[in-house]
């Protein structure tokens, strides 16, 4: 039988030892009238270091959310006012909408701000975001990714409605198009960081960003990914906005500038300079510049 705690009421009394621990007996501590239940195989729980310690097939169930673990550390200062709660081991969060795993996680009470560590990855439905690590802000309804290294950079994977495109795309025949839509490649979002605000369906990429779709490819030094809800309640790119750095890969065309817009509805971007160096499009197969 596992051991088991109960959030929502109660307390320790003054006659029990520091340490404590068990495989099958239940506790009970409170976290603000919030009813939620922990298992485990087993847990300790040490007074003096003010920590419970449970182990073994964690399972946390609070509403709609469940988590799982290898480990489970909950430190208090009063006994079930939790102050930082941290997983180890193949942690897995799900909470209806979207599912987190990684190494490690780290929920902050008080700020209402959960941490995935070390292969983070968030997914919603087909829509996935890899890291280091991602930090949700619950209140704030924000999310942001960060990476570590060249090799482990933060990672946006996003089914969009229909692929990116530029004037000059070859045209798809009308009998192909609900083929080529069920078909669409994913667009991949490469970064340093990542901000993403929910309310303001708003993407913002930071360092060495590149986006990709089949062949298509835009670099920047930022990007803000504005989305929008299609039909189905899912989310497409509206448009994108790109600072520093600009280049732009399609077909046989590079697009070199300082700052610029794509509108993937309307499929056509703006690629701006500088006083000091113009907007201009290089013609790959002939070599050619032209000075926009």
């Amino acid at each position: 039988m596992a051991a088991v705690i109960l959030l929502g009421c109660a307390a320790l009394s003054d006659a029990q030892s520091s340490t404590v621990s068990g495989a099958q007996t239940p506790s009970v501590m409170s976290q603000q009238a919030r009813e939620g239940v922990i298992t485990g195989d087993g847990f300790q729980m040490d007074l003096d270091k003010k920590v419970v310690t449970y182990f073994g097939n964690v399972k946390v169930v609070q509403g709609e959310s469940t988590l799982f673990c290898d480990k489970l550390d909950a430190y208090y200062e009063e006994f079930g006012k939790w102050t930082r709660i941290v997983t180890s081991g193949n942690v897995r969060l799900a909470d209806g909408t979207f599912t987190a795993t990684g190494e490690e996680g780290v929920f902050h009470p008080e700020e209402q701000k959960i941490e995935i560590n070390h292969r983070a990855k968030v997914w919603q439905e087909n829509n996935t975001i890899t890291a280091h690590q991602i930090i949700a802000y619950m209140a704030q309804d924000m999310v942001e990714a960060y990476g570590s290294d060249a090799t482990e950079r933060v990672i946006m994977t996003m089914y969009s409605g229909e692929r990116m495109g530029l004037p000059g795309t070859t045209p798809t025949p009308q009998g192909e198009a609900q083929a080529e839509e069920e078909s669409v490649s994913p667009i991949i979002i490469i970064s340093d960081a990542l901000q993403f605000e929910n309310q303001q369906q708003l993407a913002t990429f930071t360092g060495n960003v590149v986006a990709t779709q089949e062949n298509d490819e835009m670099k920047a030094d930022e990007m803000r990914v504005y989305l929008i809800k299609t039909e189905h309640d899912q989310n497409d790119v509206q448009r994108l906005e790109l600072y520093g750095n600009v280049n732009i890969t399609h077909e046989n065309y590079l697009i070199l500038g300082d700052n610029g817009v794509y509108h993937k509805e309307e499929q056509y971007a703006i690629v701006m300079g500088t006083k000091q160096e113009f907007a201009r499009i290089v013609d790959i197969t002939e070599n050619a510049t032209r000075i926009q």
